[in-house]
Order: C-alpha cells, then sequence, then structure tokens
C-alpha cells in the first residue's frame, strides 16, 4: 500500500485511516508496543486481513499466542527471510476471519 502524505496532526488517526482504506494489514509486535495492539485489535475488528509478524523471541502477550505469527531472524539473508514470509502469507492470509459478523451491533 502506498501511503499518502500525512494530513493530520495526530499519527494514530493517519494509521485507523490507512486501516480503514487496507484490503490487508501487517502488523510486527517486535517490542509489543501498545499502539500496535491496537491497531491490530482495531484491523480484526474490521474484519481486515492480518499477517502477524515479530522477531525472533518475542514473547506474544495473551489471547495473541493464537494468532498465527512469522517470527524473523534480522541475521537470515533477505532472499531466505523474503521466501520464507511468502510461504507464510499464501498460507495464512486466507484463513477465515476472528470476527465472523455475526451477532455484531
Amino acid at each position: 500500500m502506498k501511503i499518502s502524505k500525512i494530513e493530520e496532526g495526530f499519527l494514530n488517526v493517519e494509521i485507523i485511516k490507512n486501516i480503514n482504506k487496507s484490503k490487508f494489514v501487517v502488523v510486527d509486535l517486535t517490542s509489543l508496543r501498545p499502539n500496535c495492539l491496537f491497531e491490530m485489535g482495531y484491523a480484526f475488528g474490521l474484519n481486515k486481513k492480518v499477517i502477524v509478524t515479530a522477531i525472533n523471541g518475542t514473547k506474544l502477550p495473551f489471547d495473541t499466542k493464537s494468532i498465527p505469527c512469522f517470527f524473523w531472524n534480522p541475521k537470515e539473508i533477505n532472499s531466505d527471510l523474503k521466501n520464507e514470509f511468502e510461504e507464510f502469507w499464501n498460507k495464512k492470509i486466507n484463513r477465515r476471519p476472528l470476527i465472523s459478523g455475526e451477532g455484531i451491533i
């Protein structure tokens, strides 16, 4: 996705706008930043296709442990990492949504 010129004074508003427009969202949970967890939950709530990544050794918190995560090694050769990510993507991008939409107000 091409991110356009930032129009908002508050970066979170810009990120939310981009999540709304996106067909899929890639969330990296390395360092477990609360804003990334919020953005991941927001994307799942919108039934977006979400790919979760994190650097090797990241301890995923609470319920995120059950979501498939691509763990990556920054020391790995780029072409190997790219191939592994593509394989993960192809296996996981079309999994069923976490929220079916039924019963949601």
